[in-house]
């Protein structure tokens, strides 16, 4: 219900200026197999209104939302909150100094709700989600949502080991239909990384971690 109450083109105009696209995968769009044809979460207030009505919550709840100070995290956590008031749901938003958050979020898992980065410093899901999601990593600073899910754990790590590029591909894609219909968290958009270059040259190309491919790069 809380996914289909949020829009995300408005947390981006209000968190980075509508400077990106929203995101529907737990991963950026430059990662190999990225799937294109992947059907994300849809905005649909009233779906999420009937929603809440099955889980027993006709008039919304309250819940609480850590957060730290920095407006790439506050930001987008503000625009969430008033969003969710359209379906009765009260963002109780605790914002808190970064050692602090990391200290009560990050490391003792102290939360209800937050919003935070998933790195991908190389064009492979395995970067950032092996980390985040498999169960294997339930360890402070790592997978901190606690996610243990048998079947996204056998995807990870066949995308991770599997020498089949159709079965890599394939368990990319499956990774975020779990996630998505599993709503165990809900990617909202990537950061910008700025490059100068030539206008003449191509396949620029730089990602978050500010890698970048100089082997696509051609005159």
């Amino acid at each position: 219900a809380i996914c289909c109450a949020i829009n995300k083109a408005d947390v981006t105009a209000l968190a980075v200026n509508g400077s990106v696209d929203p995101l529907y995968t737990p991963y950026p769009t430059f990662v190999e197999n990225f799937p294109e044809d992947f059907d994300g979460d849809v905005y649909d207030v009233e779906k999420a209104k009937e929603l809440l009505a099955e889980a027993g919550y006709p008039n919304g709840f309250k819940f609480t939302m850590k957060t730290t100070t920095q407006s790439g995290y506050s930001k987008p956590a503000e625009a969430i909150q008033g969003q969710l008031m359209n379906i009765g749901v009260e963002v109780n938003l605790v914002t808190m100094e970064r050692g602090t958050y990391l200290q009560e979020v990050y490391n003792n898992f102290d939360y209800d709700a937050t919003i935070w980065a998933v790195s991908c410093d190389y064009p492979n899901m395995d970067d950032g989600v092996y980390r985040r999601f498999y169960s294997g990593n339930i360890t402070p600073g790592n997978n901190y949502m606690q996610i243990n899910d048998p079947e996204l754990d056998e995807a990870i790590l066949t995308n991770r080991t599997s020498a089949d590029p159709a079965e890599r591909a394939a368990c990319v894609k499956r990774v975020a239909e779990i996630i998505r219909d599993e709503a165990y968290c809900l990617p909202l958009y990537t950061s910008l990384t700025n490059l100068a270059t030539n206008s003449n040259l191509k396949g620029v190309n730089v990602n978050y971690g500010s890698v970048v491919d100089f082997s696509k790069w051609s005159w």
